[in-house]
């Protein structure tokens, strides 16, 4: 296996009119460490999601979609209690996005440490979460911190992207607390700019660079949206621009499709810079189709080099 992610799916529904108004809704399925699993598994990445599905007929649906995009789950559990996350997206009259999220108490949200052991870190190449996946209860966020634990101890690269909510913590200390606690485990951190103005008060996204809590992870991607991407390695901080997008109908999970295209990039080269700019090629088709999953593509163009 190449990578084992460890997070939540739910159930999407999008609706075209607001909320209010709303007669119809598409459905999808979607969840930030699953859409880059997904992302991942379209370029040729072997993925498995450790995760807990409700045993209801969304649960069904949703193993569904797993074997449609090719994301395995040996390693996860159908939940006999509780349902699945569902969220639901609307467009507003000014063309603005509204989420609307139900995931307290779902199956994903327990989540727990029995579920990590050494014999499913050792089938993968590189353990990933989420600051999604910590969010979403306590049991899982003891369960992200013993698979990076074992992850760095079986030298397995661990990917962490904070993807900060403040919905799910009591607080911005609690989220940094947790954090702070698999630091030393990552190799590869995908914070975006509005992650860290939002956790830490910080207009100047270098000061992520500054801060001495981040000075050791080997590589950090701070995301910045139509800004491009800042790789900072051993070497310094380079520049990533965007990718031109074929067309722009929907940026949701854009930047979970980023860390897919990296994470297989770096698969194959270990090549920080390269496996950016994969990330941006990823993330830019994305765009072109509505929900996180419609536009990912499954081919890599010839310019990047990759298999």
């Amino acid at each position: 296996m190449d990578i084992l992610g460890i997070g939540e799916c739910m159930v999407q529904l999008d609706a075209e009119a607001p909320l209010a108004s709303a007669q119809t809704y598409t459905r999808q399925c979607g969840g930030d460490v699953f859409n880059t699993l997904a992302a991942a598994s379209r370029l040729g990445s072997r993925t498995s999601f450790l995760s807990r599905v409700a045993g209801d007929g969304w649960g069904e649906y949703l193993l569904a979609q797993f074997n449609v995009l090719q994301v395995g789950f040996e390693y996860g559990e159908i939940d006999p209690q509780g349902g699945n996350g569902l969220y639901i997206t609307a467009i507003n009259p000014d063309g603005s996005h509204t989420f609307t999220y139900y995931r307290k108490d779902s199956a994903a949200s327990r989540l727990n440490p029995e579920m990590i052991t050494p014999e499913r870190i050792n089938s993968t190449q590189m353990v990933y979460a989420s600051g999604v996946t910590q969010g979403i209860s306590p049991t899982a966020r003891q369960a992200v911190f013993k698979a990076f634990q074992l992850g760095k101890a079986a030298g397995k690269t661990v990917a962490f992207d904070l993807n900060y909510r403040p919905a799910l913590w009591d607080d911005p200390e609690e989220a940094i607390a947790a954090l702070e606690e698999i630091l030393p485990c990552i190799h590869l951190f995908f914070p975006s700019a509005e992650d860290i103005q939002r956790l830490f008060g910080w207009e100047d996204p270098f000061q992520l660079f500054q801060d001495a809590r981040f000075s050791r992870i080997p590589i950090i991607a701070l995301k910045q949206g139509a800004e491009g991407v800042l790789i900072r390695n051993k070497i310094g901080i380079h520049a990533v621009p965007p990718y031109p997008a074929p067309s722009i109908v929907d940026a949701i999970g854009a930047g979970d499709a980023f860390n897919g295209g990296f994470l297989h990039g770096w698969l194959q080269t270990q090549n920080a810079i390269q496996s950016a700019q994969l990330g941006a090629y990823v993330a830019a088709q994305s765009l072109s189709a509505r929900g996180p999953l419609q536009g990912l593509p499954s081919r890599i163009p010839t310019a990047h080099g990759h298999k």
